[in-house]
């Protein structure tokens, strides 16, 4: 499947923490306003009432119906139970599932790339320096970055990126700064 034309970046972490939304967006971006609208229509249509607008840049890559009816109610969950490859130019994007139970899926598309994107949010960072003795936050972190290991295992640190998510969330470069620490 790979090529030396392509570049397969996968993006993988946590779940509900924009890989979809990010991948979403960049198929997205250079559409003229009719195709997009056009495009948006087709996922109106395809969904029907469980439409979500906040989800609408997901939905470009989550293609299945099952993954549309999920809630992200449970942050462990996610919507994505399945890798999902999409073309991008001479790039293919790699998205993986983050949720519980899907390790199978998120390490298939570890396994498919040569480059990593390693999304997390800055929340969920900062929350590392909360409370809980070292044990449990030693626990917490391993668990948390599993992907992560399997990933600097299989490819090393070369060609990987630690990609921070939900700025608008945050707003102020003291948790930027204090997340990319950590």
């Amino acid at each position: 499947m790979k090529s030396e034309s392509n570049g397969y970046f996968v993006f993988f972490g946590p779940a509900n923490v924009g890989k979809s939304t990010i991948i979403g967006y960049l198929l997205s971006y250079e559409m003229d306003e009719r195709k997009y609208q056009s495009e948006v229509n087709k996922i109106k249509k395809k969904i029907g009432d469980k439409f979500q607008n906040d989800h609408l840049f997901s939905y470009f890559v989550d293609e299945a119906i099952d993954e549309y009816s999920k809630s992200t109610d449970q942050r462990t969950y996610g919507t994505s139970k399945y890798v999902h490859l999409k073309k991008y130019g001479d790039f293919v994007l790699i998205d993986t599932p983050g949720g519980v139970g899907t390790k199978a899926q998120r390490y298939r598309g570890i396994s498919l790339a040569n480059i990593g994107v390693f999304a997390i949010e800055i929340q969920q960072m900062l929350d590392f320096t909360k409370g809980k003795d070292s044990s449990t936050r030693f626990k917490k972190i391993n668990d948390f970055f599993s992907s992560w290991f399997v990933w600097k295992k299989m490819h090393g640190t070369n060609n990987s990126i630690i990609l921070l998510t939900k700025y608008d969330l945050n707003q102020n470069i003291e948790d930027f700064d204090t997340a990319k620490e950590i």
